[in-house]
């Protein structure tokens, strides 16, 4: 398996794809342009009011986004000692 993706990494890539741009995103999901660049970045993860949504505007099951979401927080977790 190769390296563990983030949503951020997925939502970049998919509107990279285009046409959908962050603020249509947002707009469709009811949340602001600077929320949706928050996630990409990763510096917020959405609630779970999202996952559907978010599942769907990636074409992915949502077995799939949970793993998008977990390698977020595993990537933003310190390190254990």
């Amino acid at each position: 398996m190769g390296p563990e993706r983030t949503l951020g990494e997925a939502l970049t890539d998919r509107l990279m794809a285009g046409p959908e741009t962050q603020k249509a995103l947002g707009a469709r999901l009811g949340v602001s342009q600077a929320q949706i660049s928050k996630w990409k970045t990763g510096s917020a993860l959405p609630s779970g009011t999202y996952d559907l949504g978010l599942a769907r505007f990636l074409g992915i099951e949502i077995d799939e986004y949970d793993r998008l979401i977990g390698g977020t927080r595993r990537k933003k977790a310190p390190p254990t000692e």
